[in-house]
């Protein structure tokens, strides 16, 4: 019985001073309040644990991560770069094989029909029918003939023989010159669209030649000179007479071909004849 009474004591006395704690602060209810402050940290949840480890570890491992995805982008981006430049070459060079081989095509193709066509020509210079005679009609004849591989079909040759009374030298000859032989070569023109007309309507009235095949054709034109001009003015060059033909022809392909002749005589020779700088074209 004697040993609890201390233990009262103790008890009576922490309460006491509890009391008299109490009534302080409710006598200075201004006073602070100590904080309180526990005297152990709670433990960890099992969420701190087992995921901060795992969060750590991606945060020191995330610029890592980054620069290598950077770097496989730069490869991508250069790797398609490539890519495209390599496939843009690849198709400029098709391309240019293409158009190398399309341009190839063309001129073989071109080669081939001018080397199997019929050529016309006129073969050799005209000559006189008749001797030179005052007031007396001039004729001429013109040969021609097809060098070519494969005969010419419906073939229309006209010539003509025309007096020409130069102008003399200088710009006013020369303009002469082009007003005349250009008037010739239209005649010429003229009459062959008029022998064109004339084989569509008669289909049966048509010439054909065969590779080396020669032909001639005579002017019709009644052309004359006086005694003064066989003699002196032809021989001076004060006069000339031009013979000028156009033959027209096509082929089995129907390809459209033509050949202008132009000569012209001055002199005392009938032999003799000149070709002119012009109009000499086969086409």
């Amino acid at each position: 019985m004697e040993s609890t009474e201390p233990s009262n004591d103790k008890t009576a006395t922490q309460n006491t001073s509890d009391e008299s704690d109490a009534e302080k602060a409710e006598s200075n209810p201004l006073s602070p309040v100590a904080p309180f402050s526990p005297k152990s940290q709670p433990p960890k949840t099992h969420y701190d644990v087992t995921c901060r480890p795992e969060k750590d570890w991606w945060e020191k491992r995330k610029p890592l991560v980054e620069i290598i995805g950077v770097i496989l982008l730069g490869v991508y981006t250069i790797y398609t770069a490539y890519m495209y430049y390599a496939n843009r070459d690849a198709a400029n060079a098709a391309e240019s094989a293409a158009n190398t081989a399309s341009i190839n095509l063309a001129q073989s193709q071109a080669t081939f029909k001018n080397e199997q066509r019929p050529y016309l020509i006129a073969d050799g210079i005209p000559a006189f029918v008749e001797p030179l005679a005052p007031e007396k009609p001039i004729n001429v004849n013109v040969s021609y003939k097809n060098i070519g591989k494969i005969p010419a079909i419906k073939v229309i040759a006209n010539f003509r023989l025309v007096k020409f009374y130069p102008g003399g030298k200088g710009a006013a000859g020369r303009s002469k010159f082009v007003r005349f032989i250009d008037a010739a070569f239209a005649s010429l023109n003229k009459e062959d669209a008029e022998g064109r007309e004339e084989r569509r309507e008669y289909a049966s009235a048509e010439q054909d030649m065969a590779p080396n095949q020669p032909f001639w054709g005579t002017t019709q034109d009644k052309v004359t000179l006086t005694g003064d001009e066989i003699k002196e003015s032809l021989s001076t060059g004060a006069v000339s007479l031009y013979c000028v033909g156009l033959i027209t022809y096509t082929d089995s392909a129907l390809g459209t071909y033509r050949t202008q002749a132009c000569y012209f005589f001055f002199g005392s020779d009938p032999r003799v004849w000149h070709m002119c700088d012009v109009y000499n074209i086969i086409k």
